[in-house]
């Protein structure tokens, strides 16, 4: 899967376990609301990407076909892209809960992350 943050969110949890790094306890819980918020709008946008992967109508030629082939394929790229996108906003949502010492919450958030991951259909 493509890291589109989730390197960078798991070196910023890391740190905040770790204490170098801390945030305000409140600070944290509004950041991480953030982050779960973009996560739930990841996962609205991932089941609409998929519906239009499956498109049809192109015709029965054989050029048809492989522009429908194409569309399909780009299409779960995009899909593949949006659940990236969502595990980042996970991982992000659980290193601010851990900057802010909310260590319960963060864990949480972790389990949710790894829920998230999808098997590269690539």
């Amino acid at each position: 899967m493509t890291d589109v943050g989730q390197g960078d969110a798991i070196a910023m949890y890391n740190a905040a376990v770790s204490g170098t790094l801390k945030i305000d306890p409140l600070v944290a819980q509004v950041c991480a609301s953030h982050c779960a918020e973009l996560a739930g709008m990841f996962a609205d946008q991932a089941v609409a990407a998929a519906d239009l992967s499956h498109s049809s109508g192109f015709g029965g030629f054989a050029s048809s076909h492989e522009l429908q082939s194409g569309f399909g394929r780009k299409g779960q790229e995009a899909v593949d892209m949006i659940h990236a996108y969502r595990e980042a906003a996970f991982r992000f949502e659980a290193a601010f809960l851990a900057a802010g010492q909310l260590f319960e919450e963060a864990d949480a958030a972790n389990s949710r992350a790894l829920a998230s991951i999808q098997p590269s259909s690539t």
